[in-house]
């Protein structure tokens, strides 16, 4: 996929990026191990969602979060694949999922240093330009300088150490999408450019396994190869990106579950429109989540929208022609797919979910404003103005979100560390054969891997079918807990209340305050009033082992 031209531009902003990357990761890395007791743990409880089903694929030949059964808990069933084939080469252990990520990361900030540097190139000669070289440029202060204000921008607002950090797929589903939105614009431009098939329809086949909102990417190349009259590409890309999904669907119907995994239906809100159905949850869908979540929750995606939007329509009005170029196809394709993710995707939880569109607008808003001509030297007092207006509000959200993003790795590891670690930690030594009900389930399986009630329901069939149904209350609570013998129950009481309703209907012995978050407090809790004595003496016991992780409050009387 990359061209065969020197580019002086391409290897100094690629080695720059690597080592911006190497001197974050390192003092990330440093900071992290020394919060958590000198080891090395993500800022994600899901992350370990991921490595328990990975080992269980691994060892047992089973997709779930235990040998006992399958269970679709994964909305990432490629990076699941992923990691259980690591752990059949090198063993299942933690620091497998940070490798692969430091890996994906370099190829990110690679792909993004050799897309950058094609508006920035000064070895364009006649010769590559009569062979379609892809984008047919030559070299210039004004160019040189988007692709570092993309390159900054990659790292402030897409924010690969923090993803790395995360254990989980984002890193990998950012590169991948970089990859493909490219081959997908060049496929569909009016030049004869050269796109490797292979890499096309392979990115087409895996970015939904990756992250299933990545669908928008093959259903925008289908309506694009409509549009350009590729009828053999639209098929073929209908085919290839529809794959996946189905087959992975047909595999866990088999099963007994959902075509789709269950994360989606219960966290985005897709199940709400699935089984409701009704206009207004329609409209509201549709219309207002959209917005709300791009301004509310990331200002600076919107930001970046608003401007593609704004440059888009500029280009388009003054030539129709230019437009179909590989670089304004690219920039559409970007505005278009995130204005889908944000209609049927997810935004927050750490940024993880947004980091591949920044990663998109990054690199595609700088490659386009590049090919716009450079303002005379004579600008005008309100040009100058308005410029000045313009690039202080975009570094303000750029740097705030870079803020945002970077601040205290140690304290959000630690709180897993504590949080969800420590409990993980007590059922194995404590309770490993009782029947657990739990909210966050990523260390608890990791760690523990009881008979596991999922009040969540990401890796739960039971409780999905609830949630969807809306029928998720205290009653059918205490009925799962009795039909399944539960005896221990591991609660965020503020969660629970919104998630379910009400106090939970149980017995509870204390509440844990993480020493990194006392504020990211949970709840231990017994089914059986019968055990509570018991159990309080053990968390006791427990705790006094590890005085510096959690401060147990216990109710009175224990």
């Amino acid at each position: 996929m990359f061209p065969t031209l020197t580019r002086p531009t391409r290897l100094l902003l690629s080695i720059a990026l690597l080592l911006a990357f190497a001197a974050g990761m390192a003092a990330a890395i440093v900071a992290v191990v020394d919060a958590c007791d000198g080891r090395l743990i993500s800022w994600l409880d899901d992350a370990y969602i991921h490595m328990a089903m990975a080992r269980a694929l691994a060892e047992h030949s089973v997709y779930g979060l235990t040998p006992r059964e399958f269970a679709s808990a994964s909305s990432s069933p490629l990076w699941v694949l992923a990691l259980s084939i690591a752990y059949a080469v090198f063993g299942a252990g933690e620091g497998v999922a940070f490798v692969l990520n430091i890996l994906a990361a370099i190829g990110l900030l690679l792909v993004a240093a050799e897309q950058l540097s094609r508006p920035a190139d000064t070895a364009v000669t006649l010769v590559n330009a009569a062979r379609g070289t892809r984008w047919q440029t030559v070299g210039g202060a004004w160019r040189v300088g988007w692709a570092i204000t993309g390159a900054v921008a990659l790292m402030l607002a897409t924010a690969p150490i923090t993803l790395v950090l995360g254990a989980m797929e984002h890193v990998a589903h950012a590169a991948l999408m970089l990859i493909a939105v490219d081959a997908v614009a060049r496929r569909l431009s009016d030049t004869d450019e050269l796109v490797d098939g292979l890499v096309l329809y392979f990115a087409l086949f895996a970015l939904p396994l990756v992250r299933y909102e990545s669908l928008w990417l093959g259903a925008l190349a289908v309506l694009g190869g409509l549009i350009a009259r590729q009828w053999l590409f639209a098929i073929a890309a209908l085919l290839v990106t529809a794959a996946g999904p189905y087959l992975f669907g047909a595999i866990s119907m088999t099963e007994g579950w959902w075509m789709l995994p269950t994360p989606i239906l219960v966290k985005t809100g897709l199940g709400d429109l699935l089984t409701q159905g009704s206009p207004w949850v329609l409209a509201k869908f549709l219309l207002w989540y959209p917005v709300k979540r791009l301004v509310v929750y990331v200002p600076l995606l919107a930001a970046l929208m608003a401007v593609s939007a704004i440059v888009l329509l500029w280009v388009a009005v003054r030539d129709r022609q230019i437009i179909k170029r590989a670089w304004w196809i690219a920039l559409a394709l970007s505005l278009v797919g995130a204005w889908i993710h944000a209609t049927f995707g997810h935004f927050g939880w750490g940024g993880r979910y947004e980091g591949y569109l920044l990663a998109l607008f990054s690199v595609n808003l700088a490659v386009a404003m590049a090919h716009l001509e450079p303002p005379p030297r004579a600008i005008t007092v309100r040009g100058a103005i308005l410029g000045l207006v313009v690039a202080t509000i975009g570094s303000g959200l750029l740097a705030h979100r870079g803020v945002v993003m970077h601040r205290d790795p140690g304290l959000a590891a630690a709180t897993v560390w504590q949080r969800d670690f420590w409990p993980a930690q007590f059922v194995e030594e404590t309770r490993p054969d009782d029947s657990v009900m739990a909210m966050n389930i990523g260390a608890l399986m990791w760690r523990a891997a009881p008979a596991l009630t999922d009040i969540l329901a990401l890796g739960d069939k039971e409780v999905a079918a609830l949630v969807l149904a809306r029928r998720l209350d205290n009653d059918a609570v205490r009925d799962l807990a009795k039909r399944r013998d539960v005896k221990l129950a591991i609660l965020f009481d503020g969660y629970y209340a919104e998630w379910v309703g009400g106090p939970p209907p149980f017995t509870r012995i204390a509440i844990g305050r993480p020493v990194a978050e006392p504020e990211a407090a949970f709840s231990i809790y017994v089914v059986d009033p019968a055990d509570a004595e018991r159990t309080a003496a053990e968390l006791r016991k427990f705790a006094a082992a590890y005085p510096n992780r959690v401060r147990l409050e216990f109710e009175a009387g224990r």
